[in-house]
C-alpha cells in the first residue's frame, strides 16, 4: 500500500471536470495509480477542507486545486482568497486558470481544428471569458456541451501551451514529468 500513488484534481464544476477527464487525467495516469476528480464548488468549504486534510495525511496521495481566476488584481491575491475559504490548501498545489476554463478549451485548437469546427482561430486565449466562448459555438452544434466535447476531441497540448500562459504554467509546474 505504501507505493500506491493517488492524485485528486479538485475542480469547480462540470466544465472543469470534462476538461480534466479529457486532458489532465490522461497526462497524470502515467505517474499515478489512480486519478480522481472531485467537484468542490457546490460543497460546503468545511467538507472540502476535510477532504483536503485526508489527502494531505495519506502518504503518496496528492492533489491539485484548480480554480478560475475570474476577476481580481493578481494571482497571489486569488490564491490567498482560496486559502481563506479552504483553510487546508497548500499554496503550491493551487492552480489558477486565467481567466476561466473556457480559455483552456479554445487554446488547444489549431488552425485546422478551427476550420473543421467553423470557429475563428484564437491566437491568444489568456483573457478569453465564458461569454466569448459561448458566442463562438457553431450553429450546427446543438449545445454548449456539444461544442466543448468537439473542442476536446481536437485538443492539442502543445498548441494550448503556446496560446495560454496559465495552461503552459500548469503543464510546466504540475504536469512537467508527463507533458
Amino acid at each position: 500500500m505504501n507505493g500506491y500513488r493517488r492524485l485528486v484534481l479538485l475542480v469547480e464544476g462540470n466544465d472543469d471536470r470534462r476538461f480534466a477527464e479529457s486532458v489532465l487525467c490522461p497526462l497524470a495516469e502515467s505517474s499515478f495509480d489512480f486519478v480522481e476528480i472531485y467537484e468542490y464548488a457546490q460543497k460546503k468549504p468545511a467538507k472540502v477542507n476535510e477532504y483536503i486534510s485526508t489527502i494531505s495525511f495519506v502518504p503518496n496521495w496528492s492533489y491539485i486545486f484548480i480554480a478560475d481566476f475570474d476577476e481580481g488584481p493578481c494571482m497571489t491575491l486569488k490564491k490567498e482568497q482560496l486559502i481563506l475559504k479552504y483553510g487546508g490548501l497548500d499554496v503550491g498545489r493551487i492552480l489558477v486558470v486565467k481567466r476561466e476554463i473556457e480559455s483552456w478549451y479554445l487554446a488547444g485548437l489549431d488552425a485546422d481544428s478551427c476550420d473543421s469546427l467553423e470557429v475563428p482561430l484564437q491566437v491568444d486565449t489568456n483573457n478569453l471569458r465564458k461569454e466569448r466562448f459561448d458566442s463562438l459555438k457553431p450553429s450546427h452544434l446543438d449545445s454548449r456541451t456539444d461544442f466543448m466535447v468537439e473542442v476536446l476531441r481536437r485538443f492539442d497540448i502543445s498548441t494550448a501551451r503556446s496560446k495560454n500562459q496559465s495552461f503552459d504554467y500548469a503543464m510546466g509546474k504540475h504536469f512537467r514529468p508527463i507533458a
